[in-house]
């Protein structure tokens, strides 16, 4: 897509601040991400990715009111509230409309029905023990592994496929891969 691109961890970033930014006058004030983005970039369409939203906590102020990353996602998925949303810290408006959001959810339960309106939802099943082991000989590839580490790697990942009790997931096969190329990188001792 040539546009740049960020990551919010919605588990480190728990309040709407990170989204939206702060107004001036508080000691933390800043403008949210996305407007740093296109500040930084010139680019008014990043891609922004808000990573596992479903586990975004809420937080309250001393005045009751609550804070969380989907209320503060609401007006800038809508596009005709993004073409003219105002930054609370610059108090000027941004057209945020162009930029492309990509929300991950674990659990859909979790996912709340306003955000379900205004996003296209892709439910990506767990993958087949083949497409697991096709993805961890492409990282293991990737990682420049000897051809024993490369091999013992891949027997490594078979054997979890069939031994854990639960659905094996890429995690699983990149930290059995970065073990690999973490051992490979040690010493040999006789």
């Amino acid at each position: 897509m040539n546009a740049p691109s960020l990551s919010i961890d919605a588990v480190a970033a728990s309040t709407r601040f990170v989204i939206a930014g702060t107004e001036r006058g508080w000691s933390s004030a800043r403008p949210g991400r996305p407007v740093q983005a296109i500040l930084r970039h010139h680019h008014a369409g990043p891609v922004i990715v808000v990573d596992e939203a479903c586990k975004a906590a809420s937080s309250h102020s001393t005045g009751g009111t609550r804070h969380n990353i989907q209320d503060s996602l609401l007006g800038l998925l809508e596009p005709v509230s993004a073409a003219h949303w105002e930054c609370p810290h610059y108090r000027v408006r941004f057209d945020m409309s162009a930029i492309s959001w990509i929300l991950t959810y674990n659990d859909f339960a979790k996912v709340p029905e306003p955000l379900l309106t205004r996003c296209a939802v892709i439910k990506c099943e767990n993958l087949s023990h083949e497409e697991l082991l096709s993805a961890g000989e492409s990282m293991a590839e990737k990682a420049d592994l000897s051809a024993p580490s490369y091999d013992a790697a891949i027997t490594a990942i078979e054997r979890t496929i069939i031994a854990i009790r639960r659905p094996m997931n890429l995690r699983d096969a990149q930290r059995i891969v970065q073990r690999g190329a973490a051992l490979q990188s040690k010493p040999m001792y006789n």
